[in-house]
């Protein structure tokens, strides 16, 4: 299969990076799940307009309504998360189904760039991770067998990124709407939150944490507007102006591809995630074993065994 790096996301905003994997960060949703909690759905709201700087005093309020609208989240156990990351003429969108309780998750991410379209599935559950590219469009379009696979065996067979949250079973645009803390109210439907910098870069995309020289320790916080609805979260936007000068605001320096940030047109570099159908019953289950392949990090040797599996399937 034909390489594509996911450094294009990146590189599409005048940034690049190396490779490397991400940190493993979870949630501790409460025990007493409730079997259904009300759908709700997200509506899309402007990036954070205060400064990325840490604010001196939280607002309480804010923080306790945040707090209690994570836990209806949590409490619901299932849902749907819906991200998107605008880098430049780059477009992922990811749909993910999850189950907290299990620490289990599938999802589709389409990956549009001018000159071409991949898609690429996950199933998660518990520690065992499966993945599938589609190149839907073209005379070259293929679907190609499930690997299972670790997500640096991935990158290092196919030069595709797995799904930030794929190692923990947990969605990154989640991730982020049951981690961040509030900060100031701004109206019954939006809060601004806090969350730390090394989730916010992997919600974006897990190349930006490296170049960053980001990890789950690294001090600071950037700004995120949170979307509330009949007291859940809903759904948080970021822009990559925000991440990169809280990145700054916490004394760190920035590698010199993301020096400049503030003159180069990053209007729309941004991730926005929403979360619906809370509660809804989810079936998440392993790709029939025909057609799976145990990938290694071997180039040549993983190819064998794709073609292998490929012809099996006609």
């Amino acid at each position: 299969m034909r390489r594509l790096s996911m450094i294009s996301l990146l590189a599409a905003v005048g940034l690049t990076a190396c490779g490397g994997s991400s940190q493993d960060a979870t949630t501790s949703p409460p025990d007493d799940v409730p079997a259904s909690a009300s759908p709700t759905t997200a509506q899309s709201s402007p990036a954070p307009s205060p400064s990325a700087s840490e604010p001196a005093q939280p607002d309480p309020a804010a923080r306790r309504t945040l707090r209690d609208a994570q836990r209806a989240v949590a409490e619901a156990n299932t849902g749907i998360v819906r991200t998107v990351v605008e880098l430049g003429p780059v477009r992922t969108e990811t749909v993910a189904h999850y189950d907290l309780r299990s620490r289990s998750m599938r999802s589709e991410g389409t990956i549009t760039a001018p000159d071409e379209r991949l898609v690429m599935d996950a199933v998660v559950i518990g520690e065992d991770a499966w993945f599938r590219i589609t190149r839907p469009d073209g005379d070259d379009a293929r679907q190609s067998c499930w690997m299972n696979a670790d997500p640096d065996v991935l990158e290092a067979a196919t030069g595709l990124e797995a799904p930030q949250g794929s190692g923990r079973g947990i969605p990154a645009g989640l991730m982020v709407a049951l981690t961040a803390t509030g900060q100031t109210q701004l109206d019954p439907d939006r809060a601004i939150g806090r969350i730390d910098l090394y989730t916010l870069a992997t919600a974006f995309s897990g190349k930006l944490a490296l170049l960053l020289g980001l990890d789950f320790d690294t001090k600071g916080t950037a700004p995120v507007v949170i979307q509330l609805d009949a007291g859940v979260v809903t759904g948080w936007r970021s822009s990559l102006v925000d991440l990169l000068g809280a990145v700054e605001d916490a004394g760190l320096q920035l590698p010199p591809e993301a020096q400049g940030y503030e003159d180069a047109s990053l209007a729309d570099a941004s991730v926005d995630a929403q979360v619906s159908d809370l509660g809804t019953p989810v079936s998440i289950t392993p790709p029939p074993a025909d057609q799976v392949v145990d990938l290694v990090a071997d180039e040549e040797q993983a190819q064998q065994a794709m073609q292998a599996c490929e012809a099996r399937q006609g």
